[in-house]
Parts: structure tokens; sequence; C-alpha cells
């Protein structure tokens, strides 16, 4: 799992080529886990506000941009474009600027109800990625590159 998590950060700007479920997954596995840490420290440790925010926001953007990437590299081993996945992650990166904006100071109700109906799309579309993830990779070479899984 280190090595692909390791994978993960190597290619964090790399969009070109193509990547097996394993190093789709396995870096969503150490993020997840690597939040619920950071998330337990900072609830048990009295560790100042502003360094929880500067931190969490940085580890935040890197995991967004080298997810941006992995998944473009993973939607290639699917011989599919880079086209949804960045449609997806523009659409959520504009949800979460919103939310970051507006989360206290929304009283508006069609506010609320654009929010809520973005929310909904992004959910649908995050989740699709997913599920299209879980596809096994294109077996021959397609104009992505080799398949890594039989290289």
């Amino acid at each position: 799992m280190l090595h692909y998590y390791k994978l993960f950060w190597l290619n964090a700007f790399n969009i070109h080529g193509r990547s097996r479920r394993k190093e789709f997954w396995y870096p969503i596995l150490a993020t997840i886990i690597i939040t619920m840490l950071g998330n337990l420290l900072i609830t048990v440790l009295p560790i100042p506000e502003l360094i929880t925010v500067i931190v969490s926001s940085i580890f935040n953007i890197a995991t967004f941009i080298a997810s941006i990437s992995v998944t473009s590299r993973r939607f290639h081993d699917l011989n599919m474009t880079m086209i949804f996945p960045t449609i997806t992650y523009a659409l959520t990166f504009i949800l979460n600027i919103l939310y970051s904006l507006f989360k206290d100071s929304v009283t508006s109700t069609s506010m609320t109800v654009l929010y809520a109906v973005l929310l909904i799309i992004c959910l649908f579309l995050n989740l699709a990625i997913l599920i299209m993830a879980c596809g096994d990779g294109h077996k021959a070479p397609n104009k992505y590159g080799k398949s890594p899984k039989y290289v």
C-alpha cells in the first residue's frame, strides 16, 4: 500500500499514461486513514486552530490535485478521456469554495436550495467516478499507453 501511496505523490502532476486500480484505491484508503488520524489528533491535542486550518488546507489542496491526476490516469486505463473526472472535480471545487465563502452567512432559501442541488449533483458524479474506477482496465494498448497490469 505504501508503494502505491508513494506513486500517488510522485505522479501528483502527471495526467499522462495509465493507472491500475491499486494506484487509485490504495491512495484513497491511505488518505481516509490519514484524515481520520488527523481529526483524532485535532480532537485530543490542544493544537491551535490556525495551525490545523493551515495544515489541513495544504493537505486537502495537495490531495485534491493528486486525485485529479490519478483519476485521469485511471480513466485512461479504462480507455476513457479525462473530461468526465475534470468536470466532476471542477464542480466539486466550486462547491467547496461556495461552502467556505457562505457557510456562516447563508440565510437565503434560494442559495440553500442551489447549494443542495449542487451537492447532490457532485455526490452522484463522484459516485459514478468511483463505480467506473472499479472496472478492469483496457487489456490492450490504447492511445494512453500500454496496460500497466500486463507490462
